[in-house]
């Protein structure tokens, strides 16, 4: 079982056969996912832009979730009339109900970390990582 470093889809490419059924923790979704709103709304503003739709890796989708995560705690402080460092980071600290257009469980921090992922396993056919659970909430 490997961790997120390990959930890019190069493993397989690389591995060939012998991926088969590794499973790894991944806490955003991949590209692929389509039924995730932020997934499909990323992919129409890169081609709406002209740019590239082909397979974005993880640490694309980890990025973009943690840009409308910062954006959506921005938002919030701003609302409030605290547009500040501040104001920022505790905004962060309360945006739990906040899920990037479905790219994580919620925005809810224990000990600075979101505690869930997701289970995916390696299928050599499709040439991806498959979820085999739904959100897992971590000890």
């Amino acid at each position: 079982m490997g961790t997120y470093y390990s959930a890019e889809l190069v493993l397989i490419q690389r591995a060939g056969p012998a991926a088969e059924g590794f499973t790894v923790t991944y806490h955003n979704p991949y590209w692929y996912d389509t039924l995730v709103p932020a997934v499909d709304e990323m992919r129409k503003f890169r081609q709406k832009k002209g740019r590239d739709t082909s397979y974005r890796p993880t640490y694309y989708m980890g990025s973009l979730a943690v840009a409308l995560g910062v954006a959506e705690a921005m938002r919030r402080a701003a609302q409030a009339g605290k547009l500040t460092r501040a104001g920022v980071a505790e905004y962060l600290e309360k945006i739990g109900d906040y899920n990037a257009l479905g790219l994580t469980r919620g925005f809810q921090f224990v000990n600075h970390r979101i505690p869930y992922t997701k289970l995916y396993r390696a299928s050599v056919k499709d040439g991806r990582f498959n979820a085999i659970t739904d959100w897992l909430k971590l000890a």
